[in-house]
């Protein structure tokens, strides 16, 4: 069945809430988690609660922070039968656990769900891709682990009536690195098929990937081989898919590692972007790093020296998107004086909002908003509004795009 319910978690001591069932003996299996300040908005959640045969509760628990700036709302709360969009039961940042993904019986060892640094040095990543403190699944390549060794995930079980496109970050760092592939089942006993594939040394740094999932599809299989040694420690961390194929045009990605991509600084607003590695010069606002590796460079609005309400716009290029397209980026908003970050299409001359937000929190938070289908060009517009004093530095970092709507 498919549980649906919208929740506010808005306050600067925000705690947990979790979703999960509890059986006749009290047992809770917790299958969705969410914590911190998530905005002053209410959120649509969507979980799938496995049958299991016998009798069960479906459990909301919510956990208090540190003060009384902490209050925890749901609201809208409805059961239908089935499982919830395919699209969205594939989503994982693996804090949680592992979500709807099970280990397969039929390999040699399992992904480890991990946090911080994998335990071998010179291999694995050192932090996880979401948050930088959070958990991620890896391949724990030493003893008593051999060459061609075989790790398996396999997704839950999906009805595809047409293709959708599965979103990935990867690791593959060690200089004996295996090789990484996705795979698909038609059946959940036939034998999987090839979509997706990396090997070797990739350096220490999360990847964005893609794949198209064709329709029909009964899992998608994530698997780890070992290379030819112990440095072969792989990762996979932030799993998600939208309900069309993959969007091959990349015209708004960038993770500013090299530069500002094809985005460029507006010329009417006054105030510009900066593109910055490591902490903003003000305490107490901005990222300390940036969301791709930890070291390396994002775009931030520093508002020490602009008055309140300035704005500083970036632009995309002019880009025609003849059905919806999804637009991913990671969002950073640490500052008690905290202004406003905005997405807007600016079309015929005239600016949409799309997409609001505010606050406070010293994290980087993932970002999706549907961009609309048009036979008419348009600029993607990301636009920072500074708030009430100058802590309020706001930060983007790896945009990203996939086609249909976002899920």
């Amino acid at each position: 069945m498919c549980l649906t319910f919208f929740y506010n978690m808005y306050g600067s001591d925000i705690g947990r809430l979790e979703v999960g069932t509890q059986d006749q003996n009290g047992t809770v299996v917790v299958l969705w988690r969410n914590s911190g300040n998530q905005g002053h908005e209410w959120k649509r959640e969507s979980v799938t609660i496995p049958q299991t045969g016998f009798g069960f509760r479906i459990v909301l628990r919510a956990s208090k922070g540190a003060g009384y700036h902490g209050d925890i709302a749901v609201d809208d709360i409805e059961v239908q039968p089935g499982t919830c969009n395919p699209a969205c039961e594939l989503s994982c940042d693996f804090d949680a656990g592992l979500c709807g993904w099970t280990q397969s019986k039929s390999d040699q060892f399992d992904w480890n769900l991990h946090h911080g640094s994998t335990t071998s040095v010179n291999t694995g990543p050192y932090r996880d891709h979401t948050t930088g403190n959070g958990n991620y699944v890896y391949t724990e390549a030493s003893a008593p682990r051999h060459h061609g060794d075989v790790a398996v995930l396999v997704s839950p079980p999906l009805t595809l009536t047409g293709p959708i496109c599965f979103s990935f970050w990867y690791n593959m760092h060690g200089t004996a690195m295996g090789s990484l592939r996705i795979l698909v089942k038609h059946h959940p006993s036939g034998s999987p098929k090839p979509v997706w594939e990396a090997s070797g040394e990739k350096g220490n740094a999360w990847i964005h990937g893609q794949v198209t999932i064709p329709a029909h599809t009964s899992n998608i299989v994530i698997q780890g081989t070992v290379g030819n040694g112990f440095l072969s420690d792989m990762a996979i961390d932030d799993v998600s898919a939208t309900s069309s194929s993959c969007l091959k045009d990349d015209s708004l990605a960038c993770d500013f590692e090299k530069g500002m991509c094809r985005w460029r600084q507006a010329q009417y607003d006054g105030s510009d972007w900066t593109r910055h590695t490591g902490p903003t010069p003000s305490l107490d606002t901005g990222p300390g790093s940036d969301h791709t590796t930890g070291h390396g460079y994002y775009v931030y609005f520093e508002t020490s020296s602009v008055k309140v309400g300035a704005t500083a716009t970036l632009e995309s290029p002019i880009v025609t998107f003849h059905t919806k397209t999804c637009l991913h980026f990671y969002y950073h908003m640490l500052g008690n004086t905290m202004g406003h970050l905005r997405i807007k299409i600016l079309k015929n001359h005239s600016t949409t909002t799309l997409w609001t937000k505010t606050g406070d929190v010293d994290k980087w938070l993932l970002a999706k908003v549907t961009l609309p289908g048009s036979n008419v060009p348009y600029r993607v517009l990301i636009e920072a509004t500074k708030g009430s004093a100058y802590f309020s530095d706001m930060a983007v970092d790896d945009v990203t795009l996939y086609g249909g709507a976002c899920s």
